[in-house]
């Protein structure tokens, strides 16, 4: 067991099939954060079923806590990554059952239970950021909807990524595509692998390049929408014009009498 790795874990606080799942591989793990216990055992550890042990592997690796290979095809290997995220204050969602007034429960070896708020819900992950044009190279409103469909560990490493808005946004939209062709069961192992690639000079947009041309179209028929509506309002308000008006009438009058018909009343 690493009392490093779990001394980092500890703080967390995450949904309760995560943290069970975290410390039992965090008391495998070595200095490094590597492991590889097996599904059956750490169902046995901490007493859930392989689906919730398997969905809640597959939740820290989203949440960019953990790496998973799984080349091996028969034992996956655990690397854990908690310094990567802030250690938060505790949700406090539950509610004492002693009087108030009295030492909390903690406090207590004999004191009751902590019971759980019927009104309870488990956290979801959410895109906080406020980025727009200066980090991904557009307006925020051209890809705040892609952006809701990463999850926030791989954004967050895009973001601290010295990199130029548009290669930015291009392996943000890389990653993006991969994960809606379902081509990837590590968004951010691959967030990381392809900001490494990037830093080399060695990324190319390839997947991402269908999303990024569909942008590209919606700025171009934004810009079109701009002009129409100025061209329409240059001229509503020639057409209002008294001057304008004069001179309309003046040209008319002159090609009328040109032509030899009638000014018209």
């Amino acid at each position: 067991m690493s009392t490093i790795v779990m001394a980092v874990c500890w703080p967390l606080v995450m949904p309760p099939c995560q943290k069970a799942v975290l410390i039992s591989l965090a008391d495998n793990s070595n200095d490094e954060g590597h492991c590889w216990p097996s599904v059956r055992y750490m169902c046995t550890r901490t007493c859930l079923g392989r689906t919730a042990v398997i969905t809640a592997i597959a939740q820290l690796e989203n949440a960019g806590l953990l790496q998973v290979d799984r080349s091996n095809g028969r034992h996956s290997r655990y690397i854990l990554l908690p310094g990567r995220l802030p250690v938060r204050e505790p949700n406090r969602f539950g509610r004492r059952t002693g009087p108030s007034g009295e030492p909390h429960q903690s406090a207590w070896r004999t004191g009751p239970v902590r019971q759980a708020d019927t009104n309870y819900q488990e956290p979801s992950i959410t895109i906080t950021t406020t980025n727009g044009e200066v980090e991904w190279g557009l307006p925020l409103t051209f890809i705040e909807g892609l952006l809701k469909q990463a999850p926030r560990a791989v954004v967050v490493a895009i973001e601290k990524a010295q990199f130029e808005p548009d290669l930015r946004r291009h392996v943000l939209l890389e990653i993006i595509a991969r994960i809606q062709a379902q081509s990837t069961r590590s968004p951010v192992g691959l967030a990381h692998a392809l900001i490494e690639r990037a830093q080399r000079g060695e990324f190319k947009l390839s997947a991402g390049i269908t999303l990024e041309n569909g942008i590209q179209q919606r700025i171009r028929s934004a810009a079109k929408a701009i002009h129409k509506r100025e061209d329409e309002a240059a001229a509503e308000a020639k057409r209002n014009d008294p001057a304008a008006q004069a001179r309309c009438r003046e040209a008319l009058e002159a090609a009328c009498r040109a032509l030899g018909k009638p000014i018209p009343g």
